[in-house]
């Protein structure tokens, strides 16, 4: 393992960071020098402790450094770091690290957010928008001004897929619902099969519109029904099927913890893009306003360079600073290889390459 820096002179003993007796993971008390404000490459064989030196060792101990001037309530909430296995490591600087893990999977995470990019888009939309909508909180997926009141600001919609659970082949006393606790004879199918409505013995394809939208969205009420001997009327709390499904087990604040319901919500929960934004992810106003005939998604979907070439031809003083900013970001990804990337695209698709580059852009300029 060598390390190579950009120039032949090395800075004085101030300016350089001092590693003696290094032994994180395979590193053997190794001892180095690392001159600082130098581009220093760190190279060797596979397996040599490059990434133990440099990530494992200067990189961990700098991070606990600056974690520790933190007041202790801050610090209770954040990962207990342990010192790097090291004799001596001076003059250290506050370290950025940028490797190449993939970034998370939250799927409010896209590469304009990753960026910043998306947040001057928005400035930019929320001045020369027209019409005018607000604000450029309005147009942002991830609060209540801006997101779409079906999906809030997700992009899609979780639905349930009927035919896994309904067989609309059946009817109620032949067993039509296949789901827990609803077999026939069971409690729930009762209140399905004996509410006076609905017949048991129709397939449940043959239900009229009516009886068919009552059967699966019902909301939740109560109803009478006939008492089996004729002698008055019962009450009866009842909800549509798919609506007692969901609040059973898919609209609540905790998740079942039975593996059979477990395995049943998993086997008939469908995502699909969401009815009302078409995936935009916006409100109704955010994703129609248009800026030199283009609208947000509209930019967001574009390629990075294509967004580039389009701003650099929007003519507007009155935003000059921002619209410099958001072309210097977008120049920036093209500079590094990523100009065939869109502002929408989730940053958890990214390959560990493209994530790197993505940060190197977010925390180097």
């Amino acid at each position: 393992m060598n390390a190579e820096t950009s120039t032949a002179s090395l800075p004085d003993t101030h300016d350089t960071i001092r590693v003696r007796g290094a032994r994180v993971n395979n590193l053997k008390n190794i001892d180095v020098d690392l001159p600082k404000r130098r581009l220093t490459a760190v190279t060797g064989l596979s397996g040599s402790g490059k990434s133990s030196l440099v990530f494992g060792t200067v990189a961990a101990e700098s991070r606990r450094l600056i974690d520790e001037t933190y007041s202790a309530f801050i610090q209770g909430f954040m990962p207990s770091l342990p010192r790097p296995d090291v004799d001596e490591l001076t003059d250290l600087t506050a370290a950025v690290i940028i490797d190449q893990e993939r970034m998370g999977a939250n799927s409010r995470s896209t590469v304009g957010t990753a960026t910043d990019a998306s947040t001057t888009l928005r400035l930019l939309f929320s001045r020369l928008s027209e019409p005018y909508v607000g604000s450029a909180k309005a147009f942002s997926f991830n609060l209540p001004d801006g997101w779409c009141p079906t999906c809030e600001g997700s992009g899609t919609v979780a639905d349930l897929d009927l035919a896994s659970f309904l067989d609309e082949t059946k009817s109620l006393n032949e067993g039509a619902i296949e789901a827990p606790g609803f077999g026939v004879g069971d409690w729930y199918w009762s209140s399905y099969a004996s509410n006076g409505r609905l017949d048991p013995d129709l397939p449940v394809k043959d239900y009229s519109d009516e009886d068919r939208e009552f059967f699966l969205y019902a909301p939740t009420q109560k109803i009478k029904v006939a008492k089996e001997d004729n002698n008055g009327f019962s009450t009866l709390t009842f909800d549509g099927l798919v609506t007692r499904i969901r609040r059973l087990w898919i609209d609540r604040d905790t998740p079942p913890k039975q593996k059979n319901i477990v395995a049943f919500v998993e086997k008939i929960s469908t995502t699909g893009q969401c009815p009302s934004c078409h995936g935009a992810r916006l409100s109704e106003a955010a994703r129609t306003a248009t800026v030199a005939g283009k609208t947000l998604p509209e930019c967001s979907a574009m390629q990075v360079g294509d967004l580039l070439d389009f701003l650099t031809g929007v003519d507007a003083t009155s935003v000059g600073p921002a619209l410099t900013t958001l072309t210097d970001q977008l120049a920036a990804l093209v500079s590094v290889g990523l100009g065939y990337l869109s502002l929408d695209r989730p940053a958890g698709t990214l390959s560990g390459g493209e994530a790197q580059r993505v940060k190197m852009i977010r925390h180097l300029g």
